[in-house]
């Protein structure tokens, strides 16, 4: 790719019947991670192809995040952890 860009792609092995495609690519550029893309391709129960394709841009990497990225906004509450594993 030009100006230093290159990417990597995962390709999901061992797949339900059903699913027929279902990979992730990262791209880079100039060695920095500058968005994701990610896609799932199917039959449905009728036999027609479907599928999600999902791209996300990345603007900033930083390895100093703001620690309010990892609170919940109030009036949320975390569902995903057990009531022992809250600390």
């Amino acid at each position: 790719m030009p100006n230093g860009q290159y990417y990597v792609d995962l390709k999901a092995e061992n797949l339900p019947n059903s699913t027929i495609f279902d990979a992730i690519r990262y791209y880079f550029e100039n060695g920095t991670l500058v968005k994701i893309e990610a896609g799932q391709y199917f039959r449905t129960q009728t036999g027609k192809l479907d599928g999600v394709r999902t791209i996300i841009n990345i603007y900033e990497l930083n390895t100093d995040p703001d620690s309010k990225y990892f609170k919940l906004p109030a009036g949320l509450k975390d569902v995903t952890k057990r009531e022992t594993d809250k600390k």
